[in-house]
């Protein structure tokens, strides 16, 4: 699994503005991403907590803000 964690990161680096959708617990993309100098977003329904350098946003991708993902570069989720 961390192997394809990394090449998910991987293929995400390609892109300076990400916002992950329903983050909930499993923050590690997000965080590598962040890492490498990458402008992240992560939403989630609930609040949660995200790692340095990781905004959070509380939406519902029933019913999303546009602004959010507006100026993304990438939109991605994991589950």
């Amino acid at each position: 699994r961390p192997r394809t964690r990394r090449a998910i990161v991987a293929r995400l680096s390609d892109f300076e503005r990400l916002v992950e959708v329903g983050i909930g617990e499993r923050t590690d993309v997000a965080a590598a991403l962040a890492d490498a100098g990458k402008t992240v977003t992560a939403t989630d329904i609930y609040p949660r907590e995200v790692p340095a350098g990781v905004a959070f946003a509380e939406d519902d991708v029933l019913d999303p803000d546009p602004a959010l993902y507006r100026r993304a570069d990438a939109v991605y989720a994991l589950n």
